[in-house]
């Protein structure tokens, strides 16, 4: 061990703090007299320990010591002294490690001995494993939550974040924050697509609230989604925009720096990680989350889209982001107006415990009797909300031409 690492063991402080961190097996040679003589002075003195009575102190405690062996003793004390001094959160991290690197060890080579039969029983593994469990992982960083009622009603507010901008939805669930996890589900040709352009480009969206968005999208080309996101934000058809760009682009230019869309049909859970730590988005949309690939073997799909959400997510939470999954509503709620997290397709379990939100898009069955005005009617559910309490439904307008939802 560095005589730095053995100079800092003699502040008494700083060797109860991490005393527990130390075993015999981290010292080398004539360092384990020192470090035995370490150990007995701060429990036989209960203070800081001075280099200079370190010797005498080691002689006196070994009376049988060879020369050569306290020739030794002596050089590591001289560069004990002499050794320039360390930060102590450093050396506490450094000495953790080493810690853990020989009780794994230590572990390793009982299971050796068991293999060999010259241990016969788990139980002092167990005992060992039982003493070191709480050390194992730092709980340094953890920072308890206020409990005074006015330092937990500002917290909250604190986190307010991003708004629907269809009022009637945004005033219910109030407001999502970085480390949130919604899920959006409806049927083929409802207006899922339709609804995540709203919420991002339209007016009022989460970019004009001045909100980071990403969109990684693997069904429908993003390109064409920006173009439906243009048409939001600025109200002209597609048609208009061609015949005069420079109104489109002077009226898209309030928002188009906050949004970025991504074509990617192989997004994977850890790219998704790496991309959320590169780019730190506020707010990250995927389209359709279920086809994201996840690593590991999965004895069914539900295992597999039950991991999907979760480690989604992790993610989330992990940078900060408002995540929201975009999915597929099962058969089952073909031509409903009320959708749920029930009518989830896939694992809808997995899918309803990971989220904080899940919204789910109906509307009326088609029929030959259906107006074109019942046609542009959707039906907005809540059927989890974590974030305000609120579950209901909804009926406001879609503008398919324009990516619109209205109340």
């Amino acid at each position: 061990m560095k005589a730095a690492y053995l100079k800092l063991l003699l502040n008494h402080e700083y060797y109860q703090a991490i005393k527990h961190k130390l075993v015999d097996a981290m010292f080398d040679a004539e360092e384990v007299y020192i470090w035995e003589t370490i150990k007995w002075g701060h429990t036989e003195f209960k203070r800081d320990l001075n280099v200079k009575e370190l010797y005498d102190l080691i002689k006196a405690r070994n009376p049988t010591l060879t020369t050569v062996v306290k020739t030794n003793i002596a050089s590591i004390i001289d560069d004990i002294e002499n050794a320039e001094d360390i930060k102590e959160d450093s050396a506490k991290f450094v000495l953790s490690k080493l810690w853990k690197h020989h009780t794994a060890l230590h572990i390793a080579n009982y299971g050796i001995e068991l293999s060999e039969g010259k241990k016969e029983d788990l139980f002092e593994l167990k005992s060992h494993l039982e003493r070191i469990q709480d050390d194992w992982l730092p709980i340094d960083f953890t920072k308890p939550i206020p409990t005074d009622i006015s330092s937990v009603v500002q917290a909250l507010k604190n986190r307010s974040g991003w708004t629907f901008n269809i009022p009637a939805l945004g005033n219910k669930v109030g407001p999502m924050s970085g480390g949130d996890f919604v899920y959006l589900l409806a049927r083929p040709e409802v207006g899922k697509t339709g609804f995540v352009v709203n919420m991002i480009a339209g007016p009022n969206g989460f970019a004009e609230q001045g909100a980071n968005v990403h969109g990684i999208f693997n069904e429908e080309p993003a390109i064409r989604t920006m173009m439906r996101a243009i048409s939001s934000q600025t109200g002209m058809l597609k048609d208009e925009i061609e015949a005069d760009i420079n109104k489109a682009s002077d009226l898209w230019s309030k928002v188009s720096s906050n949004i970025t869309f991504v074509d990617d049909v192989t997004m994977t859970l850890g790219r998704l990680d790496a991309y959320c730590r590169r780019f730190k988005p506020d707010v990250l949309v995927v389209d359709q989350l279920d086809r994201v690939s996840a690593s590991g073997e999965f004895a069914s799909s539900h295992e597999r889209l039950g991991e999907i959400y979760s480690k989604f997510r992790e993610i989330c939470k992990l940078h900060n982001t408002l995540g929201i999954g975009v999915s597929q509503a099962s058969a089952e709620a073909e031509g409903k107006t009320v959708v749920t997290y029930f009518h989830s397709e896939g694992s809808r379990t997995a899918k309803g415990a990971t989220a904080d939100l899940v919204i789910g898009l109906g509307m009326s069955p088609i029929t030959d009797e259906s107006s074109s005005q019942e046609n542009y009617i959707r039906y907005v559910t809540a059927s989890k909300n974590k974030l305000s309490g609120w579950h209901g439904t909804i009926a406001c307008k879609i503008v398919p031409q324009l990516s619109r939802y209205e109340d």
